[in-house]
């Protein structure tokens, strides 16, 4: 993906957005970066972005007026918040940090495991197992190392593999792993959910 010259937000700046907001700088865009909380870490995190270049503005109450040509939605913004309302009337293209991070580093083969149990555990044996065969990798996305972290590295890793949560396959678009694994799927998150359907067909997107 090219960056350069878009002006991009990035809504939450938890790990994720933090990342991904790197990683869009380190590509030449134009940054904003809107979190509806406000804490001495995420203070911590908006002081070094802006001095990155970005702009940075916590404690998010109202709908944003900024034009953009990109939305980087992080996992932990719900659909009816601030946030995730200004993401579906911006009138722009909206993915997930999972999409966004990933669309630099297509080229290598990935593996995603998602479900509703043991999503981690199976992510972390698959690594193990990779890893002790001489394939090394680094379990990656909703198991606390973002996608886009991985990508503002230099090395690159022969496999991906990155445990992926309904959250961040809510916004891909091209996001398609070489190989996909479902453990699962029971009733969770029907707080952003309407129905078990609409969570159980989030899930099957991994496999679109």
């Amino acid at each position: 993906m090219e960056s350069k010259q878009d002006i991009i937000a990035v809504l939450g700046l938890g790990s994720s957005g933090m990342a991904a907001a790197q990683l869009a700088l380190k590509h030449g865009a134009r940054v904003f970066v809107w979190d509806e909380s406000n804490s001495g870490c995420l203070e911590e995190r908006a002081a070094q972005l802006r001095a990155q270049g970005a702009t940075v503005e916590l404690g998010v109450n109202s709908l944003p007026h900024t034009r953009m040509d990109l939305i980087i939605i992080s996992p932990g913004i719900a659909p009816k918040s601030i946030l995730g309302k200004f993401a579906s009337q911006a009138g722009c293209e909206v993915l997930s940090e999972l999409e966004y991070g990933w669309s630099f580093m297509q080229e290598i083969p990935t593996i995603g495991v998602t479900g509703t149990n043991g999503k981690t555990t199976t992510t972390e044996l698959c690594s193990h197992i990779l890893n002790e065969n001489g394939i090394p990798t680094c379990a990656s996305g909703n198991i606390g190392y973002p996608v886009s972290s991985l990508a503002l590295e230099s090395r690159r890793f022969p496999v991906n593999l990155f445990e992926v949560s309904s959250f961040q396959l809510e916004r891909i678009k091209n996001f398609r792993p070489r190989i996909a694994l479902l453990t699962n799927i029971t009733p969770d998150h029907l707080e952003r959910y309407p129905a078990m359907e609409d969570y159980f067909l989030t899930k099957l997107e991994i496999f679109s």
